[in-house]
């Protein structure tokens, strides 16, 4: 499982940095010589609304999911995409200038593992999470945190424009899920 975390993230980062979302995978449109908008990337992959495809996980899978109030840029689109023979849901939140503000959550039955260099943090309410976030300060990539919330198990990914920030900025969207 810890694998397959790391390759859909991989393959996440991967997309966004990408110039032209024409070179997205999974669609017959990827053979034309005009790029795709997002929209079109995100629905060839197999993404649909955020609200639709939260509200299909729990219906198909009897849980409740717990979305963020608090995301810390102005988000311009929201995808979901529930993956049934994984037990998961992928939700998708991008910003403006998504190359650098985007946040990714997946919410699955199983357990995924730990990614190598976790450590635990304390959230207000006493949630244990873990955190992992990368120092390199050649490469921008994203800070994971994850946790569990009833049957739940939440994985986050933020790429914040102020890398600063990110730490910080991922702990307040694992906080405003449990409001």
């Amino acid at each position: 499982m810890k694998k397959k975390l790391m390759i859909l993230l991989n393959g996440l980062m991967i997309f966004f940095t990408l110039n032209d979302t024409g070179n997205a995978i999974g669609s017959d449109k990827l053979y034309t010589k005009k790029s795709m908008t997002t929209e079109e990337a995100y629905e060839a992959m197999g993404y649909t609304d955020l609200k639709k495809a939260a509200k299909e996980f729990e219906k198909k899978f009897n849980s409740k999911i717990y979305l963020p109030s608090i995301i810390p840029f102005k988000v311009t689109h929201r995808y979901g995409k529930v993956e049934k023979e994984d037990s998961k849901i992928t939700l998708e939140y991008l910003g403006e200038e998504f190359k650098e503000n985007d946040l990714t959550i997946i919410v699955s039955l199983n357990d995924l593992g730990k990614l190598k260099n976790e450590y635990e943090h304390t959230l207000k309410n006493g949630t244990k999470v873990s955190i992992r976030e990368d120092n390199n300060p050649n490469l921008h990539s994203s800070t994971f945190l994850s946790f569990k919330i009833d049957n739940l198990h939440y994985y986050l990914s933020l790429h914040y424009q102020d890398k600063d920030l990110e730490k910080k900025k991922i702990i307040e969207i694992a906080e405003s899920i449990y409001q």
